[in-house]
């Protein structure tokens, strides 16, 4: 589009400037990409090629590497740009709710379905054609830059993020992270039918009470909730330092630094889900699992040489698990005393830990 702005005399120009432009920005890429390779001996596709999506089952579900083959790949591509508006919430609410079935689930599971893809997807499809009777309805109203601008973002980045999900198997299509930003170009063509026509379908209605209205509607709700149920800046000390915005582990930081009194304390971060940046939160030194009541009692046993405190900070539905409460005993043999310092959302069970002190406990 910008090529054709300029002309005939300026366009040799232009395409050069762009062309030494482009290697500006391969530059850093392969200098990063050859570093890695020196420094490690694996290149990022070998590293990523070497990924097996199927042990973050706790994250994805299961059999989401089947989601990158054949027809569910298919089926993934239908439904991402639907899938990327902002209604998202209905088709992860689809999904939650499919799983509360164990008959629906042990179904799903014998036909190797991944459930966010299929409850999501079917979900995203319903969008994706809205959308797409949307657009057709709009489209010879359009200027020319605008339909060659609105069939590539409609195309080229969701086909793009299908060969890298067949390549690397993960189901980019279908995570919200990598689609969330293409909402706003897609409304475009919702909002011109609004200003333009008098009368609309019903499916404009309704696109457009998903797509805007809700979105508002909820936005507004999480504010009201913020301004009637606010207890005071829920951010410890060491993140405002760190330029860090407040997280649910926040008050329990704020306590286990205020507590600890010797340099050798760690910190064990132990959430239910992701642990995303928690390690970044805290100046004490620190250990992270995802999905705890999982992983943890799959964890090796901690021992020491000096005498130190570790404080466990779990979510605390996680008390309810009982392989989760059995390795909170027998991951720490050398534990000389316990004490549950903070117990609201999050849990901090403290933990003194003493080189003289060695139980015997079934591993």
């Amino acid at each position: 589009l910008l090529f054709s702005k300029f002309y005939a005399d300026r366009k040799f120009q232009f395409l050069g400037v762009f062309m030494a432009l482009g290697v500006f920005f391969w530059i850093p890429m392969i200098g990063l990409e050859n570093t890695n390779h020196h420094l490690s001996g694996t290149t990022s596709d070998q590293l990523y090629g070497g990924i097996v999506s199927e042990a973050e089952s706790p994250l994805t579900g299961k059999h989401w590497l089947k989601s990158t083959r054949s027809g569910w790949l298919a089926w993934s591509i239908m439904a991402a740009p639907g899938y990327a508006l902002p209604p998202k919430d209905f088709a992860n609410g689809l999904r939650d709710l499919g799983k509360q079935f164990p008959e629906f689930c042990a179904w799903m599971d014998s036909h190797s379905i991944n459930d966010h893809v299929f409850l999501a997807g079917l979900v995203g499809i319903i969008f994706s054609c809205l959308l797409f009777f949307q657009i057709r309805t709009v489209f010879s109203f359009l200027n020319n830059h605008f339909k060659i601008l609105l069939l590539s973002f409609l195309t080229i980045p969701f086909i793009g993020l299908a060969l890298l999900a067949f390549r690397f198997q993960w189901n980019y299509l279908l995570y919200h992270s990598h689609t969330f930003e293409f909402w706003i170009l897609f409304l475009i063509p919702l909002l011109f039918a609004i200003s333009r026509f008098d009368n609309f379908k019903i499916q404009t209605n309704l696109l457009f009470g998903l797509c805007l209205a809700f979105p508002i509607t909820k936005s507004f709700e999480l504010f009201i909730n913020a301004v009637v149920m606010h207890e005071g800046p829920s951010i410890a000390k060491t993140e405002h330092f760190l330029g860090l915005a407040g997280s649910r582990f926040s008050n329990s930081i704020e306590v286990i630094e205020e507590d600890s009194d010797n340099p050798a304390d760690v910190l064990l971060f132990l959430p239910s889900g992701n642990m995303s940046d928690l390690i970044l939160r805290t100046k004490m030194r620190t250990f992270a699992t995802h999905f705890a009541a999982d992983n943890f009692p799959k964890m090796e046993r901690f021992s020491t040489t000096k005498p130190l405190s570790v404080y466990c900070a779990y979510d605390s539905r996680l008390s309810q698990n009982p392989a989760f409460v059995e390795a909170l005993d027998s991951r720490f043999p050398q534990s000389s005393s316990r004490e549950l310092i903070f117990n609201k959302e999050i849990s901090v069970l403290k933990i003194r830990l003493s080189p003289q002190e060695l139980r015997q406990q079934p591993s």
